[in-house]
């Protein structure tokens, strides 16, 4: 595996819950069935404990995951784990699901064996267990994450903006240059255009909160409460015989935009 940055999908709740679900699941499923490492005899001492043991240790495996998996999404957002870091990340938790359940079959089998030769023992038999899913989730969410993986844009298609309605399906596509203003409508906003030399209106059914993120991306500005504008069709700024201050737009045909007076100097700066 390369050793560049870990997707982020790995620290999301959904990859999580597998995590802290699956592995202990795994675990119980493979003892019982695969009776692997004479794991049966050595949870059973010689008194019936097994089923008892078996459930104590997977509980364990249970809440240590969950509270190690839960703080990677608390912290998800400031994690810089490359490949190397985030497979010592996991083999710290499986030191630490051994190292309770050493301590607890230690007391278990009443001082017959020493702490550290049964800790030994978890951690070779345990471990090896828990690699299997471990291995398997780590490339389920890695083929999830290339599959999902966004093809390059090209300049141009990252000139395009993409106008989306409540239901997150694409409306209206226009070149961000193209754009003139945006006029927010009570429910919808007016997206004011030239096409073919010719001035034109999209209505979309859209909020102004809605729409800000992916209109400055393309850099449009807000101008006024109910106004996004292009700076770069921006002719001059003025004010009119009522001491509005008002955007005069470089295209024939497109009415002055009003400017309230807390846009006023970014709006400046930018002409």
């Amino acid at each position: 595996m390369q050793s560049s940055s870990i997707s982020k999908t790995f620290f999301k709740a959904p990859a999580c819950y597998i995590t802290f679900l699956a592995v202990p699941a795994f675990f119980v499923t493979c003892v019982v069935s695969a009776e692997p490492f004479g794991l049966q005899n050595y949870l059973d001492m010689g008194r019936g404990l097994f089923t008892f043991n078996l459930s104590i240790i997977a509980a364990i495996m249970l809440v240590t995951l969950t509270l190690t998996r839960m703080l990677v999404f608390i912290l998800r957002k400031r994690l810089r784990m490359n490949w190397g870091i985030y497979i010592i990340w996991c083999m710290g938790e499986a030191f630490m699901v051994c190292f309770f359940s050493a301590f607890y079959l230690m007391l278990m089998s009443r001082g017959a064996d020493s702490y550290y030769h049964i800790l030994l023992r978890c951690l070779l038999n345990f471990s090896l267990i828990m690699a299997l899913p471990y291995t398997v989730i780590t490339l389920g969410i890695q083929c999830y994450v290339l599959s999902h993986k966004k093809a390059p844009v090209s300049p141009e298609e990252n000139a395009l903006i993409r106008f989306y309605d409540e239901h997150q399906r694409v409306r209206f596509i226009i070149s961000g240059d193209a754009v003139q203003y945006i006029k927010a409508e009570e429910n919808y906003v007016r997206i004011r255009y030239v096409e073919s030399g010719k001035v034109k209106d999209y209505t979309l059914r859209a909020s102004m909160r809605k729409i800000e993120e992916i209109v400055t991306k393309h850099g449009l500005m807000r101008c006024h409460r109910s106004y996004y504008i292009n700076p770069a069709h921006v002719r001059l700024v003025r004010k009119d015989s009522a001491g509005l201050t008002l955007a005069e737009m470089d295209v024939d045909g497109v009415e002055s935009v009003p400017v309230s007076k807390n846009y006023y100097d970014s709006l400046t700066r930018l002409l």
